[in-house]
This record gives C-alpha cells, sequence and structure tokens, in this order.
C-alpha cells in the first residue's frame, strides 16, 4: 500500500513539476496582445518561435501552416526570431487549421 501512495506522490509531483515548467517557458509570451484587436496573444501554452522557413508572405498576410495573418497585426520580436501564438481547429474532415492569434516577427532589415 506504502508503494502505490508513494507511486500517486510521484505522478502528483511530476505533474505539477511539468506545469511550472511549462508555465516557466511560457513566460516571455505572458501579457502579449493582438496590436490590432486588443486580444490576448497567448492562452497557456500555444505561443512557441518557429522557424523563419515556416513562415511565408502573401501580398499584406504572412502565412504559417496554411493560415494567413495580416501584417499589419504583426509585432516586433524581441529576439529578432519569428513567433506564431495559434491553437489547432480540428475539422470533421479530419483537416486541421490553424488560428493564429499573435505573430512576432523581426525588425524589417535585422
Amino acid at each position: 500500500m506504502k508503494g502505490l501512495a508513494a507511486l500517486i506522490l510521484a505522478g502528483l509531483l511530476g505533474v505539477g513539476l511539468g506545469q511550472c515548467m511549462s508555465a516557466k517557458a511560457h513566460e516571455p509570451y505572458t501579457g502579449l496582445t493582438n496590436p490590432v484587436t486588443g486580444a490576448s496573444c497567448c492562452n497557456s501554452g500555444d505561443c512557441k518561435p518557429v522557424d523563419v522557413r515556416e513562415i511565408g508572405e502573401s501580398g499584406s498576410d504572412y502565412t504559417w501552416r496554411g493560415s494567413y495573418f495580416p501584417k499589419r497585426q504583426s509585432q516586433p520580436s524581441p529576439d529578432e526570431q519569428f513567433h506564431v501564438c495559434a491553437y489547432p481547429e480540428h475539422h470533421f474532415s479530419g483537416s486541421t487549421k490553424w488560428i493564429v492569434r499573435c505573430l512576432l516577427r523581426p525588425t524589417p532589415g535585422s
């Protein structure tokens, strides 16, 4: 019985530690809002750095994973890298569309 209690306690500690670590990793995005809509960028873990090769441009929009995001709603990145705050929208067809809340971009010309 003591073994089971120890196992449960270890599991709970592991989950708590994982939440703390993911919250700590998400801190740079805390408080960010879309500069045009005023909507919060983050929802506890949907922001992350992305490789510049994942970002495309189409006229007045950036593209990422098939989704479009208006350039006028993007904002400068503090580390001169691209970051995307997005969540997946799953469709009955089995496809997934990414809804981009915010996009942080390098300063033009950097």
